[in-house]
């Protein structure tokens, strides 16, 4: 007989393995990614037709933004246990994506994590006031949902 789980015992779990990184999760993700950014890069600039270098550069840039989800991780130090390979991978996929480590970790973790969302101090998501919102058409309010 299948048995339910509590609410309390899901948010358990995922409380643990939200503040455990697995190691091998998260080089796995790390390793993915950046051999996505290679070999797409590689083949953007290789291949002689017009229309496969174009496709392969679209590619090479959802390895980017791969690249820099990966990094975010590190940076916040949840990709891995270990602090220094953290550090690492970082500076390696985000260095990649042209978003130093170092700068990231004082605006991303620093600035943007102490203010999130708030009008005037985020520097990263500046919302938009209930009047902005307001006098927004649908179009609009839906690209600034799915966008932020």
């Amino acid at each position: 007989m299948h048995q339910r789980n509590s609410l309390a015992e899901i948010r358990r779990v995922a409380d643990v393995v939200s503040t455990h990184p697995i190691l091998s999760l998260g080089l796995a993700h790390a390793i993915v990614m950046l051999l996505f950014f290679v070999i797409s890069f590689w083949l953007a600039l290789s291949l002689d037709s017009w229309w496969s270098r174009l496709l392969w550069s679209i590619a090479t840039g959802w390895a980017i933004s791969g690249l820099i989800l990966v990094g975010h991780d590190a940076a916040h130090q949840s990709l891995t246990p270990y602090r220094s390979l953290n550090n690492a991978i970082g500076r390696l996929c985000l260095g990649l994506a042209a978003h130093p480590l170092a700068g990231w970790q004082v605006e991303h973790n620093r600035m943007h994590h102490r203010w999130t969302n708030l009008r005037g101090k985020d520097c990263v998501l500046v919302p938009p006031s209930p009047k902005d919102w307001a006098s927004w058409s649908p179009l609009k309010r839906n690209a600034f949902s799915i966008t932020y």
